[in-house]
């Protein structure tokens, strides 16, 4: 079982991906704000998805 530590890199990753996705934001800063506040929601969920996966695996 792998620790956590190896995933973060892939966490930078799809934020990075996620900027890249979203070319037409720098004219709309509301969209920025909408869309920062939609990938925060996304990795706290994503983080505890993988803290109960953790959990559970190691018993």
């Amino acid at each position: 079982m792998k620790t956590p530590a190896p995933d973060q890199p892939s966490f930078r990753v799809l934020k990075v991906r996620l900027s890249i996705r979203a070319p037409g934001y720098d004219a709309a800063p509301d969209r920025t704000k909408v869309e920062m506040n939609l990938t925060r929601a996304l990795f706290k969920i994503m983080f505890v998805c993988l803290e109960r996966t953790l959990k559970y695996q190691h018993g």
